[in-house]
């Protein structure tokens, strides 16, 4: 499996608060998608998304990214349809937000992971809401861990009835 690394330079045409980020990428990411069909079909689709994208760099200490500055993004997919779409389309796509300037793309060398760090949320869905609220900490545990071999199977066309390993321990 190759994993392609594109790598989008933006300029911020109004300042965005820290915790706005991720959802006005997000939105970048998906109205480019809406302009072609069969990626419109594809972002609507109830399937794992084979994609996944990082925050602003770099990190701003005023804790908003400010209007008429340069900042990057990263996306990273295993569908090398996409990455060429995103790599072509971006850096030319424009919202109310950001305008792209310009893309590199490519393919990271496989190695074996120690650990994974997030330091952006980890999104759960639940009827119940958000998490705290209506599950302990070992259920969220539970639901991660099951969600993240759901995933590494998809991915790595692994069958079910083969055990997998995926960490020793959960730290918030």
């Amino acid at each position: 499996m190759k994993v392609y690394e594109i790598k989008i330079k933006v300029f911020i045409l109004s300042s965005i608060k820290l915790e706005q980020t991720l959802e006005k990428i997000s939105m970048f990411i998906d109205m480019c998608m809406a302009e072609e069909n069969i990626w419109l079909e594809y972002h609507k689709s109830k399937q794992y998304k084979e994609y996944t994208f990082s925050s602003f760099f770099p990190l701003e200490k005023e804790k908003k990214y400010l209007k008429d500055k340069v900042y990057t993004f990263k996306i990273r997919t295993i569908n090398e349809k996409l990455a060429k779409y995103l790599y072509e389309t971006l850096s030319k796509f424009r919202n109310n937000d950001m305008q792209g300037l310009t893309s590199e793309i490519k393919i990271l060398q496989k190695k074996m992971l120690k650990k994974i760090y997030s330091i952006t949320p980890i999104l759960m869905k639940s009827d119940g809401g958000y998490w705290k609220y209506c599950m302990s900490f070992e259920e969220f545990e539970k639901r991660l861990q099951v969600n993240c071999i759901k995933k590494w199977r998809y991915f790595c066309n692994i069958l079910k009835d083969e055990k997998i390993w995926i960490w020793k321990f959960t730290q918030v």
